[in-house]
């Protein structure tokens, strides 16, 4: 951050030796546009991995301290995966708006409400 405000100094007394003051104001917009995307960019990848260690770390740190705890840290899943239905090829010939037909007096339809 303060390597970027030595540039923009550095650029500003050149611009202001070369144009009008209003010029130099208006060349130094697009360099701080640029350094500030730098910033932004640099804080967004150095967040992310952070937040991320952070959680890790606290949750080995709760295996390790509440041994009958049971979380699920490094185990492997038991469970059976499951198998969708309806993601065969044949499936898929169906268009969106033939698979969903409202009723005729159906709760949104309208109509009057069976319920009542």
């Amino acid at each position: 951050m303060i390597i970027f405000l030595i540039i923009d100094g550095v650029l500003y007394f050149i611009f202001s030796a070369l144009v009008s003051e209003p010029y130099s104001w208006i060349l130094l917009i697009p360099f701080v546009i640029v350094e500030i995307l730098l910033v932004f960019v640099t804080l967004i990848f150095l967040s992310v991995p952070f937040a991320v260690y952070l959680k890790y770390h606290l949750l080995s740190f709760l295996e390790a301290w509440f041994a009958g705890a049971n979380i699920p840290f490094f185990d492997e899943f038991k469970g059976k995966p499951e198998i969708g239905t309806g993601t065969e090829p044949g499936d898929m010939e169906q268009s969106s708006m033939e698979q969903y037909v409202p009723e005729p007096n159906g709760p949104g339809s309208g109509g009057p409400d069976p319920s009542i």
